[in-house]
């Protein structure tokens, strides 16, 4: 092969490489619905307590959605950026209430059940449908 074909080759490799990248790469976000709960434990609102979506999906990379309950229990989920909501699906709902130093570090023990903060123990279900959502209140009564 003389040194002209060589080059032509190479460089068509390379822009057959760049373009399987360029279409490997950004895929289209999931939709995302707005998501409102409330938590309360033995009848008072759960402040700080951090809940979390878990998928019963078993796709892998599926997003894991959370929210922070604020000082009423009332908490939105977060998936891409800050209270944008979950993607359509079914769920296991994890509630984690520890003591809060600051607004994202929890210390301590589980305020909680241990059942509640267990993805394969957690007696929480939820199905996002393609639309907002406001939930019933999660009430956890027992110690």
């Amino acid at each position: 092969m003389d040194a002209s074909r060589t080059s032509q080759m190479k460089a068509i490799s390379c822009i057959l490489v760049l373009l399987a990248l360029v279409g490997c790469g950004n895929k289209p976000a999931i939709p995302v619905f707005s998501v409102q709960g409330q938590v309360f434990f033995q009848g008072k609102a759960a402040a700080g307590a951090l809940v979390v979506f878990h998928p019963d999906s078993t796709e892998e990379n599926q997003p894991i959605p959370r929210g922070r309950a604020g000082k009423d229990g009332r908490f939105q989920l977060t998936t891409r950026s800050k209270d944008d909501g979950a993607p359509a699906g079914r769920y296991r709902v994890t509630i984690v209430w520890r003591d809060q130093k600051d607004e994202d570090e929890d210390s301590g023990p589980n305020r909680l059940p241990r059942q509640y903060g267990l993805p394969n123990l957690t007696p929480l279900r939820v199905t996002v449908k393609e639309s907002d959502i406001k939930l019933e209140p999660f009430r956890i009564d027992s110690e």
